[in-house]
């Protein structure tokens, strides 16, 4: 569970931040595609997306006005029907997006896109990019920051954003040529190659990686733009099996600008050599700056594999989290265990934490997990586990029935096939309950008359 990091679409000669900025001369990033272009496998598993907590960095050479669209009154976005004055417009709108009425906000975008002639500048379009985006539509989004370049073919906040577009679909090759672009527009910001080196570590180019996130720190200044660059270079060189490499940057980016990140990136590569206690030292002064989910889970990993279960489910139960993320968390620890060999430490985990966390799926996919690999009275006891909370788990009746049939207990399998025929909700799952059932009445040679009418 490594945390990579995302810049946005800020530019600075020091660093990017997430979406501030004046309006009139900046890109809003919002969700999605404006920081989709970080999403990159990591091991463990997940990772984590920063764009969030990365939002309100110090920005060095670009102004200093306040943002327009959040700086405002309340009130005054209802201003946002005189379309004579687009600069206004694009704060009110903005504005409302602020309070919640996003729709509000782009209609009155689109209002004055539709003009005869429309805005002719591309700071209009970008901002009606962003409430598109906002509102679910992607493709309006895009159409809109393509209409932005031509009003302003080197209008550098655009083409990152469409670089990001297009890396967040999966065209990494469309997504660099719009990063490198940028690049060459905007020369004194790390951002353009900071999402070049995620770009190509989506499409396992490591060394181009490698080379994008190096000149993106070289020109960074803010410690907080080089601590994410650092971090996503960490990633990098721990994918290549370079750990000790790896370490040594995740602490640069520690020492840059201390983050609850770059210690779930340490951490985790230490668990990774088996350093559990080192990896639960360096994690709980991480969390000292923040709680973080994924900083827990790495804890409670750490714990575990020291065979400190009741600590480690404790760390869970503990957590300020939703009862569903904190479900999640024990889960994602529990399945981790199994598929390292600690198969029965994994249940005892979940048994630990029982009594507040653990569903019937949570225990029905630890014993899919513990089945596949062979361990098959853990994943029985997993499966039995399951029922007991819900007698009635269509899905893991079956598999305990199938399991069951296939460890040659045929009896032991009739009965979970017959449980299955009773809460089947569609024909298909009903025919292979009976079809279950019927193989194994036959193999039991009893009841055979049965057998005829089951089949």
């Amino acid at each position: 569970m490594l945390a990579l990091l995302v810049l946005s679409s800020q530019f600075s000669a020091g660093v990017a931040a997430g979406s501030g900025g004046s309006p009139s001369k900046h890109a809003r990033g919002g969700g999605g595609d404006n920081g989709g272009s970080g999403r990159s496998a990591a091991a463990h598993g997940t990772h984590h997306d920063a764009e969030d907590d990365n939002r309100g960095l110090i920005i060095e050479g670009e102004g200093e006005e306040e943002d327009a669209a959040t700086g405002r009154e309340q009130g005054v976005a209802t201003k946002c029907m005189d379309l004579e004055f687009p600069e206004e417009m694009i704060a009110d709108a903005l504005q409302l997006a602020a309070q919640g009425r996003g729709e509000e906000g782009l209609e009155c975008l689109r209002r004055g896109a539709s003009l005869d002639p429309p805005p002719e500048f591309a700071e209009y379009f970008d901002a009606l990019a962003t409430l598109e985006e906002q509102n679910g539509d992607a493709d309006a989004a895009r159409e809109a920051l393509e209409h932005a370049l031509k009003l302003e073919p080197e209008y550098a906040f655009a083409i990152l954003r469409l670089g990001n577009w297009y890396g967040a679909r999966g065209q990494d090759d469309e997504a660099i040529a719009y990063f490198q672009r940028t690049s060459e527009i905007r020369p004194d910001s790390p951002v353009p190659y900071n999402n070049l080196g995620l770009a190509h570590m989506r499409l396992k180019d490591k060394a181009a990686a490698i080379e994008a996130f190096e000149e993106g720190l070289r020109i960074a200044q803010e410690p907080q733009g080089k601590a994410m660059l650092y971090n996503n270079l960490g990633i990098v060189y721990r994918d290549t099996g370079e750990r000790e490499r790896a370490i040594e940057v995740f602490r640069l980016a520690q020492k840059a600008a201390p983050s609850v990140e770059a210690a779930i990136n340490i951490a985790s590569t230490l668990s990774d050599e088996g350093l559990f206690e080192q990896a639960e030292a360096e994690i709980r002064e991480g969390l000292k700056l923040q709680e973080h989910p994924t900083g827990l889970r790495v804890l409670s990993a750490a714990l575990a594999f020291q065979d400190r279960l009741i600590a480690a489910a404790q760390v869970i139960t503990d957590a300020d989290l939703k009862l569903d993320e904190r479900r999640r968390l024990l889960s994602e620890v529990a399945h981790e265990m199994a598929g390292k060999g600690k198969g029965e430490e994994a249940v005892e985990l979940m048994s630990a934490a029982a009594s507040e966390l653990s569903e019937a799926e949570d225990w029905y996919h630890l014993g899919l997990m513990l089945v596949e690999m062979h361990r098959n009275r853990l994943g029985m006891r997993a499966y039995q586990t399951a029922l007991r909370l819900d007698s009635s788990h269509e899905r893991c009746l079956s598999a305990a029935a199938v399991h069951l049939y296939k460890l040659g207990k045929f009896s032991d399998a009739e009965k979970m096939f017959e449980r299955q025929t009773k809460v089947s909700t569609d024909t298909q799952s009903l025919s292979d309950a009976y079809n279950g059932l019927g193989a194994a009445i036959e193999m039991t040679h009893s009841r055979l008359e049965r057998s005829v009418f089951s089949s």
